[in-house]
């Protein structure tokens, strides 16, 4: 019986990997920190390492190098669906395997374990992936677990506000955000995972370069985790559907604008289509509909709250969210967007992440039937 190491700090990840390898003949061991994991590597020699590199007090990728050089023969992967940067710092480090971002990272793992073991990888419609695999009880703890993390992420979000270089709180929103992330994909809510994935990269950037932390963008996080707790409940959940159907309709006169617009949408796997001046966008909004605008303040010819009160004649976009791209969010700004029709504003230069999980956090409240 091969045996497999696995550390991950989040208790209900590391139970449900655990759960489904041994159904597949594996023996499997867990830590949930790097000493007693880099103690285990030592002791019980095991044949594998699976390793989320996001842990508490620890650094992940540290722990990836300080393996390869206490077992350099044993094979190490990473795992959790964790961002690209850190995937490819663990990488240099001596990570033999970078599994790649998946809806389906169980079925993903026991494949790529089985592989290298030299067997043959089971299909979805396999025991341990059947129906009967407890997949309600995984679910409902899951959802718990969700539950708590939101109410730490709300925390940590206040302590930001009060505090935008609080380096400790964008530490730990990041790893609670990793963890709702990788939890939703586990137990198959794909399209909340969704979102979820796209909190855990921005967060992960806010992290990187803490100096791009502003109101905006914390307003953004504070919308989508508040939102989450609603999304969650079950009446919400069977509501919701992949947001990639989804087409967003973007009007900035500024062509470098319409270009990060199109970007932001692209990285969250939506669909974008664009004008550059307030008549274009008026005889488009006419004709087609759309699930989401994204309205620049300062056009020509006529002002973006001009361009929003002549949207909402349109019978078809008389409800459709408008999202008010503006360099100056100011109080008066809000006002008169409100005023107009508008639901909401995202403020110039705006991170790309942060314009596509606003996308994505309005496209999921349009069909759970919260607007």
């Amino acid at each position: 019986m091969k045996k497999v190491l696995l550390i991950a700090d989040d208790r209900l990840i590391g139970n449900f990997h655990r759960e489904k390898l041994e159904r597949l003949g594996f023996s499997v061991e867990t830590a949930r920190q790097a000493e007693p994991g880099l103690k285990m590597v030592l002791e019980k020699k095991p044949d594998l390492v699976l390793l989320d590199p996001v842990l508490a007090n620890s650094d992940g990728v540290q722990l990836v190098s300080q393996i390869h050089a206490s077992a350099p023969n044993t094979p190490l992967f990473i795992i959790g669906n964790c961002p690209r940067d850190l995937a490819r710092q663990a990488e240099k480090m001596g990570a033999t395997k970078i599994l790649p971002k998946t809806d389906e990272p169980a079925l993903q793992l026991a494949g790529e374990v089985q592989g290298l073991f030299g067997e043959q990888p089971q299909t979805p419609d396999d025991a341990p992936f059947s129906a009967t695999d407890n997949a309600a009880s995984w679910l409902k703890s899951s959802l718990e677990a969700a539950a708590e993390s939101i109410g730490v992420m709300r925390r940590d979000l206040h302590a930001l506000v009060r505090n935008a270089h609080d380096v400790n709180s964008l530490q730990n929103l990041f790893r609670q955000a990793h963890f709702l992330s990788e939890r939703t994909a586990l137990v198959g809510l794909r399209a909340v995972y969704r979102l979820t994935s796209t909190i855990e990269v921005l967060v992960y950037a806010l992290h990187k370069m803490p100096e791009e932390v502003n109101p905006s963008v914390l307003r953004t996080l504070s919308q989508s985790v508040d939102f989450l707790a609603v999304l969650l409940a079950e009446e919400n959940l069977v509501r919701v559907k992949d947001p990639s159907t989804a087409v967003i309709f973007a009007v900035d006169d500024d062509a470098q604008g319409r270009e990060m617009i199109a970007a932001a949408m692209k990285m969250a796997d939506l669909k974008i289509k664009t004008a550059e001046s307030p008549n274009s966008a008026l005889a488009v909004l006419e004709a087609e509909d759309f699930d989401l605008i994204f309205l620049d303040i300062g056009l020509p010819e006529m002002s973006g709250f001009d361009v929003c009160l002549r949207v909402r004649a349109f019978a078809q976009h008389a409800q459709t969210p408008i999202v008010f791209l503006t360099g100056l969010a100011t109080f008066q700004n809000r006002v008169q967007g409100s005023l107009s029709g508008g639901n909401d504003f995202i403020a110039k230069p705006f991170n790309l992440h942060e314009l596509g999980l606003k996308a994505l956090l309005w496209v999921f409240k349009v069909q759970t039937g919260l607007i």
